[in-house]
């Protein structure tokens, strides 16, 4: 006698739950047409299964809408649909030329869809005839012309994946349940659009519905390889992955995309030149085409490892781990780019690419990275094509650029500049060839002059200094320097924002203004001899930075928060997400009153005053009890 416990088949202790019956044959015994159909029944149903449970419906293969002398045609193909029954053309199908006069209307959807009918096959002795007699059922596919109607691209690729003849409770259809043998169950397939036109025209971005593959795993047949999509798993951050094996058999992962669309590739990655695809073409050949692309072996992705320490050092780098996970590593933080050298100068203009090459230099080899950009020639403004250096800030997160180069070679810096090293320039030698000795030579003689000028007929600037808002400035510097001479004169504003420089020489002179707290004025004013002008300089204050991090009632900061920012002045609004570690930054804020808002924590709000060239800082937490 067995004691063992009985298998089940449901949740709950010797519970079962109904399961697919299939034939079961025995020697002599005696079979009926009922036994045959269960047999095909069950085979049918199995391999429908298989079709929408590992396949999303659509269409396999062909099945092209495609232009023929007699008219618009339905190519042969392959398609399933959503309950797993094939819909299969053997032949091309042509659409009725006088569809579109039948339904009255210029443009028609082409639909596929499963369809049964009955068949007889000659046969020898009695049989009855007559309806419902057959001794065949034949599957066949069948296309359906409908009024299309005028939707979105969006919704006419929804309206594609769910077809108006299915019921709401059948999208999906699962695998689990039995798939519908009768044709009037329809789930058509949608195959394109076809306008009324002198040619018949088609609709080539038409939102034709695909079979898919579902399934989060695929492995190589050699176990060296596999890719992820997607996982079930909250904690598995990964949307894609490719991992191989090493000789142990160890799993690494090599490229990974995590859901926030970051991208992290381990190990060596050399993007290779196209002229080792093509031998014999140029490197100036190569770069004339890039248009956009990384090529010509410039560059290499390395994992930025500390290069001193062993192989037995190394850790496991975190791929499209959250922070705290692991090493603690953010998502795609520490990696290097590396640009190998050319194996030559580019032989003509490389505009718009970023490469390393080696050029020869009173007989000494120079390394560069180059970042050339391109020069309109005489076809527009050089000074509308630049390399520009900056940062995203301010409430609408715009562009703000810190350091430009034009293509007619003019730097220019938008901020302060700040010199840790010295600045200055090399000792001109008493060379008559060298041209900074002559202009060295000039400018003295100049000097001479325009001092002679400014004690004939000295000329005087004065004036007032102010903010955008029209308040005085004091304690501002104003400085004025000849430019051809290089002869200064400065000044510095009073508690009523005014100033006046005098016994300036007269010619092309440039006014500099800088005060605390303000982006510094720069401008060129000519002066006639004898002059006095009176002048209005406003400046700028110098923008902040907003600081702020968020956490919960615990301390524990808060990711993936949507922090709201006001300017209490003027109005304006924009927001920021925290990351990793609940924090948020803006920056280049104009000084003003802020508020910031999150609902995600109970705060109402928090506000603060951002001064120039400050940092306002905000802590964002649940409201105390």
């Amino acid at each position: 006698m067995d004691h063992g416990i009985e298998k089940t088949s449901g949740i709950g202790s010797g519970s079962t739950l109904p399961g697919t019956t299939r034939v079961r044959f025995r020697e002599r015994q005696l079979l009926r047409a009922s036994d045959l159909n269960a047999e095909q029944s069950y085979l049918i149903t199995t391999r429908r299964r298989h079709n929408i449970g590992q396949h999303g419906w659509g269409i396999v293969s062909g099945l092209e809408l495609t232009r023929t002398p007699a008219g618009i045609e339905v190519q042969p193909g392959y398609a399933v649909d959503g309950y797993g029954r094939e819909l299969i053309v053997a032949a091309p199908l042509l659409i009725p030329p006088d569809s579109f006069n039948a339904l009255k209307q210029k443009r028609l959807d082409v639909w596929l869809f499963y369809d049964l009918v009955e068949a007889n096959v000659p046969q020898r002795g009695a049989w009855n005839c007559g309806p419902g007699r057959n001794t065949r059922n034949r599957e066949r596919a069948s296309i359906r012309l409908t009024r299309a109607p005028v939707v979105s691209k969006s919704d006419g690729a929804q309206a594609s994946r769910t077809p108006a003849e299915v019921p709401v409770e059948d999208l999906p259809f699962p695998p689990s349940r039995t798939s519908p043998d009768d044709p009037a169950s329809e789930w058509p397939v949608y195959l394109g659009r076809i306008r009324r036109s002198k040619k018949r025209a088609i609709y080539r971005k038409s939102p034709r519905a695909y079979a898919s593959l579902s399934g989060e795993l695929l492995s190589a047949v050699s176990g060296t390889a596999r890719m992820q999509v997607g996982s079930e798993l909250e904690s598995d951050t990964r949307r894609f992955a490719v991992s191989v094996a090493n000789a142990s058999g160890q799993w690494n992962e090599r490229l990974a995309i995590d859901n926030e669309g970051n991208t992290v590739i381990t190990g060596n990655t050399t993007i290779k030149s196209r002229a080792e695809e093509t031998p014999g073409e140029d490197t100036a050949a190569i770069l004339a085409n890039a248009a956009g692309e990384l090529r010509s072996g410039q560059l290499r992705l390395r994992e930025n490892k500390d290069p001193n320490a062993g192989v037995e050092a190394e850790e496991i780098e975190p791929l499209c781990a959250r922070s705290g996970m692991m090493t603690g590593e953010k998502p795609g933080s520490a990696r290097m780019v590396h640009f190998e050298s050319l194996a030559a100068e580019p032989a003509a203009a490389a505009p718009w690419n970023v490469y390393r090459t080696s050029v020869t230099q009173d007989k000494s080899t120079l390394r560069q990275l180059r970042f050339e950009i391109g020069h309109p020639g005489d076809k527009g403004d050089p000074k509308l094509s630049m390399l520009a250096f900056g940062a995203r800030g301010g409430l609408t997160n715009d562009f703000l650029p810190l350091l430009t180069i034009s293509a007619d070679c003019t730097v220019r810096i938008d901020r302060d500049l700040e010199v840790l090293g010295e600045l200055s320039q090399g000792p001109i030698l008493p060379d008559p060839s060298d041209p900074d000795f002559t202009a060295l030579i000039a400018n003295q003689w100049a000097e001479g002059t325009a001092v002679g000028q400014a004690t004939a007929a000295p000329v005087t600037i004065q004036g007032i200094v102010q903010d955008p808002n029209a308040a005085v400035i004091p304690g501002a510097r104003v400085e004025v320097r000849h430019n051809a001479t290089k002869v200064r004169g400065s000044a510095v504003t009073n508690i009523e924002g005014n100033f006046s420089v005098s016994g300036l020489a007269e010619g092309n002179n440039t006014v500099r203004v800088s005060a605390p707290n303000f982006i510094t004025r720069a401008e060129i004013i000519g002066f006639t001899a004898g002059e006095t002008r009176t002048i209005e300089i406003t400046l700028t204050p110098t923008r902040g930075t907003i600081r702020g991090t968020v956490v919960d009632l615990s301390g524990a900061r808060l990711p993936g928060v949507l922090v709201v920012i006001q300017n209490l002045d003027t109005g304006e609004e924009g927001s920021r997400e925290t990351l990793d570690e609940g924090q948020f930054t803006l920056l280049g804020m104009p000084p003003a009153r802020y508020r910031a808002t999150t609902n995600a924590v109970g705060l109402v709000f928090q506000e603060g005053v951002l001064v120039a060239g400050g940092t306002l800082n905000f802590t964002l937490g649940p409201t105390p009890p």
